[in-house]
């Protein structure tokens, strides 16, 4: 009887796990609460393109331009507001889960342990698909398709560099990472001889060429320069200003640990593991070890627990592959222990249920859903404060632009009130540290000098300062700027 049950939900695979998948992703669109994180910060850009605004020039984005093209389209198409956005983040999502679910397949491991790892997987790194679209997520899903290419030993050079066109235009330091990993995956398959060179030199003509008609589209809409400026003058500016560790130190012992098993698979040819891993399996395995080795620079400069998830995926999948190749490949090899697998399979979903249900109710007291049609963020839940908190500026704002006074609040809450005014002041909207370009700072400075009719909301207590705000930008408009008074948690300043 037991089990029946389990080929039950085997038999009905096909319905009943596309149907519990539709109920979380609803679930995830209309009842996550919107918090003042990379969601907000990265829909306020997507939003500003929507709106006419150009990448760079008038916003100041500092990733290469791919999630934000795509994310732009997206919205002019569905429309202009967080609804939207928030679907463009599931199917991000739903494809990452999808490709890893074919990379487990092209490995080799069967497709209901697949499945019940795909699963398994959700339930890890569910909490970055509440963090809402984001170009690390994307630039994963062109990671692991790259991936796919070489486990299937597919040697298509415009597919490879395409793939690495859409890696490093979607975020430059991963394509970078993974411009190496190419290089190296093909060095390791193919040593150096006349088709590794060929193989290489193809797949960059190819990546020349798309990169090419990028750049040179940014230069005929004049914000060519402004890229350059903004995704490459201030790298070093990030790295050293947001160098930071926040992640649980649980994250840093999965990854010490993984490091481990790779050092020790690489040398498996001299142990009793030798006559488990064949000669197959072993280059599978390096290839996947020598990506993620790399990928797992994504954690770098800010060392926390959403840029530690960002990279679980791979390391997670490493981890199945040699776990099923020396324990259970023969064992759950079997279609007799697939209905078994999709039971379980089931259990984790509801489990992953079960955490969305217990925070609705936890979260239920204290947010409110945004009601104002003509908001970009009708119909989504966040916190009652930030609601009111909102309101009170924007009325500010309007009374103060009625009198020939521009507004602009150098804070990282800016974004709620700022899109909904549909305003743009362009760097000062998010006004972190790296986001400036080269040498932001002291140009922010000559404008803030130049500026007149102009008020700057700044954030008055400096321990509720955003970590990423420089510090010297505030101290540079309260020693210069006239002070005029306190609204809400914010100091007014007024240029002469």
């Amino acid at each position: 009887m037991e089990k029946n049950r389990f080929k039950f939900f085997k038999k009905y695979a096909k319905i009943i796990f596309p149907i519990i998948t539709f109920v979380i992703g609803f679930l995830i669109v209309f009842i996550n609460t919107m918090e003042i994180s990379d969601e907000l910060w990265v829909f306020h850009h997507t939003y500003k393109l929507s709106k006419g605004y150009t990448i760079y020039s008038d916003v100041n984005v500092i990733i290469t331009p791919i999630f934000f093209y795509i994310g732009k389209l997206f919205l002019l198409i569905f429309g202009s507001n967080m609804i939207i956005f928030r679907i463009y983040d599931l199917l991000i999502f739903i494809t990452l889960y999808i490709v890893a679910y074919k990379l487990m397949n092209n490995l080799g491991i069967s497709k209901h342990i697949s499945f019940l790892s795909t699963v398994l997987l959700f339930l890890l790194t569910m909490s970055i698909v509440t963090a809402g679209a984001n170009y690390n997520a994307l630039v994963m899903v062109f990671v692991l398709l790259g991936i796919n290419l070489y486990i299937k030993r597919n040697d298509n050079f415009f597919l490879h560099g395409l793939i690495m066109f859409l890696v490093f235009f979607t975020k430059q330091n991963i394509g970078v990472y993974y411009i190496i990993s190419v290089i190296l995956c093909d060095l390791y398959l193919y040593k150096f001889s006349k088709k590794f060179f060929i193989n290489i030199i193809k797949k960059f003509v190819v990546f020349t060429i798309l990169s090419s008609l990028l750049l040179l589209q940014m230069f005929f809409n004049k914000n060519l320069l402004d890229f350059l400026n903004l995704a490459f003058g201030g790298i070093f500016e990030f790295r050293e200003k947001n160098l930071s560790f926040s992640a649980s130190p649980y994250y840093l012992i999965i990854y010490i640990a993984a490091f481990f098993l790779y050092f020790f698979v690489f040398f498996t040819k001299k142990t009793l593991l030798a006559k488990v891993i064949n000669e197959e399996n072993f280059k599978n395995l390096s290839i996947l070890i020598i990506f993620t080795t790399f990928m797992t620079l994504i954690i770098y400069p800010i060392f926390n627990s959403a840029h530690f998830l960002f990279a679980i995926p791979l390391h997670f999948i490493i981890i199945m592959y040699v776990f099923y190749i020396i324990m259970l490949e023969d064992f759950y090899g079997e279609e007799k222990y697939a209905d078994v697998c999709y039971f379980m399979a089931f259990l984790v979903l509801l489990l992953v249920f079960l955490r969305i249900a217990s925070y609705y109710f936890e979260q239920s007291g204290k947010t409110s859903y945004i009601l104002d049609t003509n908001s970009p963020f009708y119909g989504i839940p966040t916190y009652t404060e930030y609601i009111e908190k909102s309101n009170t500026i924007k009325k500010y704002i309007l009374e103060q632009n009625k009198n020939g006074i521009d507004v602009i609040i150098i804070s990282d809450d800016a974004s709620l009130p700022i899109i909904e005014l549909n305003q743009n002041h362009y760097m000062y909207d998010l006004l972190y540290e790296g986001n400036l370009g080269y040498d932001g700072k002291n140009r922010i400075k000559k404008d803030i000098l130049s500026r007149k009719n102009t008020q700057f909301l700044v954030v008055t207590n400096e321990e509720d300062i955003f970590e990423q705000q420089p510090t010297e930008i505030r101290e540079f408009i309260l020693n210069n700027l006239n002070y005029k008074g306190i609204i809400c948690n914010y100091s007014i300043y007024q240029t002469n």
